[in-house]
């Protein structure tokens, strides 16, 4: 009965269990990497989709994702799904693996989301293509090598065109997956020969960190809000579908007095 901030239970079980959201992801036709979900090395009957990322099926903040987590064989990938069912107890889940740019998107709203500044992951840093991602150590070791070679710009320089695709995206993941008051939706960027980019959705995150000095505080910062500003307005989102829903009972309520009375 409380009114709390944030997503619904279905969208954050949904979250959780990445080989549904790929699946999801795919439903709705929103670019993603090629993958899917095995609960065993012995399932791996074929994979041609190299290099590939392998991740716990269930877990989030980067958890045993290292650059040992990109494999370039089929033995390597039953190698890495073992290791996962190992250290985790669960399956995990593959995808293509994206050598590019990495884009973090937030949006907040409801009715008409909106997206806040984008923000980007720096590996110009890290030489290796097949290295530059967010690791356990890069988010969780302070003053590790991946620590220090992962800063985020603020103000990354994307072209309009790319900005658009990224903005749409965006959007529309926040409503396919049923998100609402805030979210934030990940991206890598693969360009082709001709310099064209091409946006893929690697992860979706509703509630993410909201902590002053987390990703999304950032992100609304640079939309021009204070930290207490922020907050207050995802609280103002809750208290609105309150009112929403109060008003809502109190209509039906005044509709089966009217019907109950005799004409």
């Amino acid at each position: 009965g409380f009114t709390y901030t944030g997503n619904p239970p279905a969208t954050l079980r949904l979250s959780v269990e990445k080989g549904r959201v790929k699946r999801m992801l795919e439903r709705w036709n929103i670019p993603t990497p090629a993958g899917r979900d095995f609960l065993t090395p012995d399932q791996v009957q074929s994979w041609t989709h190299f290099p590939a990322i392998v991740k716990p099926v269930s877990q989030h903040c980067s958890a045993a994702v290292t650059r040992d987590a990109v494999v370039h064989t089929v033995e390597a990938l039953r190698a890495r799904i073992a290791h996962i069912n190992q250290a985790f107890h669960e399956g995990a889940v593959v995808e293509r693996f994206i050598a590019g740019r990495e884009i973090n998107v937030g949006i907040w709203g409801n009715g008409r989301p909106r997206v806040l500044p984008l923000r980007e992951i720096d590996f110009s840093l890290i030489p290796d293509p097949l290295h530059q991602m967010v690791t356990w150590d890069s988010k969780w070791t302070p003053n590790s090598a991946e620590w220090n070679t992962t800063p985020v710009n603020e103000r990354p320089l994307v072209s309009n065109a790319l900005r658009e695709q990224l903005e749409d995206i965006a959007i529309r993941t926040y409503r396919a997956f049923g998100c609402r008051d805030y979210a934030r939706v990940d991206f890598r960027i693969e360009q082709d020969a001709q310099g064209n980019e091409r946006p893929f959705v690697v992860d979706v995150n509703p509630n993410p960190d909201i902590t002053a000095d987390g990703g999304f505080a950032g992100a609304c910062r640079a939309a021009g809000y204070s930290y207490g500003q922020a907050i207050s307005n995802i609280i103002g989102m809750a208290v609105a579908r309150r009112n929403r829903k109060n008003a809502l009972r109190a209509t039906l309520s005044t509709r089966r007095v009217r019907v109950a009375l005799p004409a």
